[in-house]
C-alpha cells in the first residue's frame, strides 16, 4: 500500500521579513506624530489652542487637604474617589468634541483645521508627557545660550523647619558635575519654570509625597526658588565676531579670555540656598540669581491669593 510522501519543510523567509501589525501600526502613529510635532513647533499653536479654548494638559491631582465641606473632605480623603476623579478628568481630555462655546468659533474650513491641529497637538505632548519625551524647537534650532533656568524646592512644615530639595538637572557643583541616563527626567523638570499647570502639577505631587516630615509635621507651604545660572563666557576669536541675527548675542556679556573654572566656583556661591527670613516662609533676596518665584499653599491647593 502506497503512503503519502512527507511534505518537505518551508524554508524560513529570508531578510527582510514584514514586520508585524502591532509593529506596524506603532511605526506608523510614531512617524505620524513625530512629522506632525515638528511642523507643530513653527505654527501658532498657542494662539488656536487660546482662542477655541483647548486645554494643553489635563487638570492637577486634587490637593492632599481638602477644602472647609466635610463632604469634599471625606471624598478627597477616599483614595478610590481621587483615582476615579483623575480617570475621569483624563477621559474628559481625550474626546474630540468639545463644549458649546468652542463649536460656535467654528464658522469655516480653516477654523475646523485649526482648532483639529491644535487639539492634536496638546494631545500628542501629552503623550509626551507620559512617556518622557518632550520635543521642542530647540532639538531642531539649538542657539548659543547665555544663562540656564532651574527650579529649586523649599518644603515648610508646621513645626518651623523646612528641607531644601534640588532637582536632577542642577548640578550640586558646576565645576564638576554629569547627567547620566536622566535626559528624559530633566526635560520634565524643567517645564516647572516654563508652565503655570506644571507648577501646580509639581506642587500637587509634592504635597502627597511630603506630607510630613520626620517628626511628623504637616506641609503647609511649598516655595520654589528660581536658580539664575550665567554660563562661562566663551574665548572669542581676535578680529569681527560674526553674530546669528535670529538670536541675538550681547557680546558685553561674555568677555573673551574668562576662566571658566574660576567663574562656575562663584557660581557655586551666588546659587546657594537663601536662609528664610524669621517669621516668614519667604527666602531672604540676596541676590538676582536665587529667589522665590512661585508659593503653594498645600491647606488650600492653590498659590496664595
Amino acid at each position: 500500500m502506497a503512503t503519502n510522501p512527507v511534505p518537505a519543510a518551508q524554508p524560513p523567509q529570508p531578510y527582510p521579513r514584514r514586520f508585524s501589525w502591532p509593529m506596524r501600526i506603532f511605526l506608523t502613529v510614531f512617524v505620524f506624530s513625530l512629522t506632525f510635532r515638528c511642523f507643530a513647533l513653527v505654527l501658532p499653536m498657542y494662539d488656536w489652542r487660546t482662542h477655541y479654548g483647548i486645554d494643553e494638559l489635563p487638570p492637577p491631582l486634587p490637593p492632599l487637604l481638602p477644602p472647609a465641606k466635610a463632604a469634599m473632605r471625606e471624598a478627597i480623603n477616599n483614595e478610590e474617589v481621587v483615582e476615579t476623579a483623575s480617570v475621569g478628568s483624563v477621559l474628559y481630555y481625550c474626546k474630540p468634541w468639545q463644549d458649546k462655546n468652542t463649536r460656535d468659533r467654528l464658522k469655516s474650513n480653516w477654523d475646523v483645521f485649526k482648532f483639529a491641529a491644535a487639539w492634536l497637538n496638546t494631545r500628542l505632548r501629552f503623550v509626551e508627557c507620559l512617556i518622557g519625551v518632550s520635543e521642542q524647537w530647540g532639538m531642531y534650532a539649538p542657539v548659543v545660550a547665555e544663562m540656564k533656568y532651574h527650579s529649586r524646592v523649599r518644603l515648610c512644615y508646621s513645626d518651623g523647619t523646612d528641607v531644601v530639595l534640588w532637582q536632577s538637572a542642577e548640578p550640586r557643583d558646576y565645576t564638576r558635575f554629569g547627567h547620566w541616563f536622566q535626559e528624559r527626567v530633566i526635560n520634565h523638570e524643567g517645564e516647572v519654570v516654563n508652565e503655570l499647570t506644571q507648577r501646580q502639577g509639581y506642587c500637587h505631587m509634592l504635597a502627597h509625597r511630603y506630607a510630613h516630615n520626620s517628626a511628623g509635621a504637616k506641609l503647609e507651604k511649598i516655595v520654589l526658588l528660581m536658580v539664575v545660572v550665567k554660563l562661562a563666557p566663551p574665548k572669542l576669536p581676535a578680529g569681527p565676531v560674526l553674530v546669528n541675527t535670529l538670536h541675538q548675542v550681547n557680546i558685553d556679556l561674555w568677555p573673551s579670555g574668562a576662566d571658566a573654572l574660576a567663574h562656575y566656583e562663584e557660581v557655586n556661591a551666588l546659587t546657594a540656598t537663601p536662609p528664610r527670613m524669621p517669621g516668614t516662609f519667604q527666602s531672604r533676596p540676596d541676590s538676582d540669581e536665587i529667589y522665590d518665584f512661585y508659593t503653594f499653599e498645600v491647606e488650600k491647593g492653590k498659590r496664595p491669593g
